[in-house]
């Protein structure tokens, strides 16, 4: 019977880990392609349902409608970051 040694080599083993990480960062992209998706399907309902132009009728200032919008987008984003560390 005839054993044969199959030791890796260093620069083998460097290349499978260097594809390894390329399909982990691969698979995160796709992952982090879904949130400006999701932000996209809002701002078309708002536009709509005119959410805008009713708050607008209501006496909300457009600094402050921004400003919330803003602030909803930084929280939200903050959360999904969060959730990934």
């Amino acid at each position: 019977m005839l054993a044969i040694s199959l030791t890796l080599t260093d620069q083998f083993l460097l290349s499978l880990r260097g594809i390894s990480e390329m399909g982990v960062a691969l698979c995160i992209l796709c992952a982090l392609c879904f949130i400006p998706a999701g932000y996209a399907i809002y701002l078309i309902g708002e536009s709509s349902h005119k959410e805008r132009r009713l708050q607008f009728i209501y006496g909300v200032s457009p600094m402050l409608y921004w400003g919330a919008a803003l602030l909803w987008d930084m929280v939200s984003n903050s959360v999904f970051i969060n959730n990934q560390c």
